[in-house]
Order: C-alpha cells, then sequence, then structure tokens
C-alpha cells in the first residue's frame, strides 16, 4: 500500500492509503490530482489535510504560518525573520510569534 494526496489548486484536501491498481479503474470527474507522497522524506515532507504542493519544486510542505515568515527552499521549511530565543537548560521560558511585532514574546515565564 501507498500514500497519495489530492490536490486541488495546490492545497492537499485529502491523503489516502491505497495500491497503485485503485486507480487504474477509479473514475473520479472533481478537479485535481492525485499525487504519490511519502514518509521517507522523498518530496520534501509527508503531505497532510491542508499542506501546499509546489508542482513545479515537486515538494509539499506546510502552509505559511505568518506573512513575514520564508521558505527554505532546500528544507521547505518555513523560517521566522528572526530566530527563536535561545533557551538554556532548566529555564522554562515559553515563547510566541508576534506577527504585529515581528518577533518573538515571552508567553510563559
Amino acid at each position: 500500500m501507498e500514500y497519495y494526496a489530492f490536490v486541488q489548486d495546490e492545497i492537499v484536501t485529502k491523503v489516502i492509503v491505497a495500491d497503485p491498481s485503485f486507480f487504474v479503474n477509479m473514475v473520479d470527474d472533481e478537479p485535481g490530482e492525485w499525487v504519490q507522497t511519502y514518509k521517507d522524506g522523498t518530496r520534501q515532507h509527508y503531505a497532510g489535510k491542508g499542506s501546499v504542493y509546489n508542482k513545479v519544486q515537486d515538494a509539499f510542505y506546510a502552509m505559511q504560518p505568518y506573512p513575514s515568515w520564508t521558505l527554505d527552499e532546500t528544507t521547505y521549511i518555513w523560517e521566522p525573520p528572526v530566530p527563536y530565543p535561545v533557551i538554556t537548560e532548566g529555564e522554562t521560558t515559553v515563547f510566541g510569534w508576534s506577527e504585529a511585532a515581528e518577533n518573538w514574546i515571552v508567553l510563559v515565564e
């Protein structure tokens, strides 16, 4: 069995497990396409409902979490404009991203 993602307008709407022969006789007039996805890093990331499929790059990745974040086109992981704060061992501070400040803010100290 293999994994397939149904992609409509670059967005994954569902993921199924199926034998490739399933698609031989399948009748589907819904706009979109089935794209095989893998758990081993082929096509960058395993597809999940709501993720993005870039056909040109042949890659699945998460939707952009914030407008200021940029996509690393090597890892296909969204990067914030400011790195996550360094936390020392034993520190319990929790940070969250503030798009208004375009920086990390303390949520819990």
